[in-house]
């Protein structure tokens, strides 16, 4: 007789441990991969925040890391030597002023060949620096360094450099202490004592006989040393100046007092 042994029943492996390891790979994978993009982040922050802090310093220098806030040196050279002329024509026009505000200075009205008046400063042993800053305004205004005051552009389309010299002048002295403001007055006076018998004193202004070439602008900068104070001279002539009317040599002006 044979013994039978039936074969031991087979066990079947468990699922679950493979799926706890798996599910631990994948808590410690993310958190791995959501601490480096954090990491990463804060790092493009502190970065953006760097250049920020660049792009808005008072200097730029070519050891920044904002390249593109460098000047190519062609047109770093173009802003430093408009820089340098205005910083020129500003030194000009405060020595100019420094040596009129000591007493050393006349101004006349002279005219032209086509008859245009044009104010014309003299300072003695000054002349080099009134034709330097003559030759500056020019390209100044060119450049939309200054701005050309209406009333002083030539029939030619040129600049009345002389008027713009003491309307330059005259601004400053008007701005200045009491000194300079006393100053830009007896500017004034001399200015309107050089345009001849054509102009009378009156108890409360003048009376003013308008020359070939007269305009507004030149009139006003000679009486009350502001070009823009033509509106005075046509408010107080209405009959004359009434609709825009373009003064006509031979008419009397009324000038009110400044």
């Amino acid at each position: 007789m044979s013994l039978y042994i039936p074969p031991s029943p087979k066990r079947r492996a468990s699922v679950w441990p493979v799926v706890a390891i798996g599910l631990g790979l994948f808590i410690v994978g993310g958190s791995a991969a959501i601490g480096i993009g954090m990491w990463t982040t804060r790092d493009e922050r502190s970065n953006i925040a760097e250049l920020t802090a660049q792009m808005h310093a008072a200097e730029v220098t070519r050891a920044a890391r904002v390249d593109t806030m460098v000047l190519p040196d062609a047109a770093d050279a173009a802003v430093q030597a408009m820089v340098a002329a205005q910083l020129s024509i500003d030194e000009e026009l405060r020595a100019l002023t420094d040596r009129i505000a000591g007493g050393r200075y006349s101004v006349a009205v002279v005219r032209g060949a086509d008859g245009r008046p044009n104010l014309r400063l003299d300072l003695p042993g000054e002349g080099e620096t009134l034709e330097r800053l003559a030759e500056q305004l020019p390209a100044a205004v060119q450049d939309g360094r200054i701005n050309q005051p209406p009333g002083l552009s030539m029939a030619d389309g040129g600049l009345d450099v002389q008027s713009f010299v003491y309307h330059l002048v005259q601004a400053r002295l008007q701005e200045g202490d009491a000194q300079s403001r006393d100053v830009a007055d007896s500017l004034r006076h001399q200015a309107i004592a050089s345009l001849g018998s054509g102009t009378i004193a009156t108890p409360d202004g003048y009376l003013h006989t308008l020359s070939e070439g007269d305009t507004l602008a030149l009139i006003a900068l000679v009486f009350y040393g502001d070009l823009n104070a033509h509106s005075r001279i046509v408010a107080a002539n209405p009959n004359i100046l009434s609709g825009g009317n373009a003064p006509v040599a031979g008419q009397r002006l009324r000038i009110p007092g400044a």
